[in-house]
């Protein structure tokens, strides 16, 4: 079995511009989960426009 070596990761430092980013997507995820509670309908429509679409051929 091979053996990995990860202590370059100690080193690694993290731009703050990436945590800032993970930050914001998390909360446009949370903001995601209330508006589908709220308007069930809306999404399960555009959903299902998103599947016609994506498989829909290019032209």
């Amino acid at each position: 079995m091979r053996n990995f070596d990860y202590s370059f990761l100690k080193d690694l430092k993290v731009p703050s511009n990436f945590l800032t980013l993970t930050s914001i997507i998390y909360s446009i995820k949370k903001e995601e989960e209330q508006r589908k509670k709220e308007y069930p309908n809306i999404f399960t429509n555009l959903q299902k426009i998103a599947i016609i679409q994506s498989v829909k051929e290019r032209q």
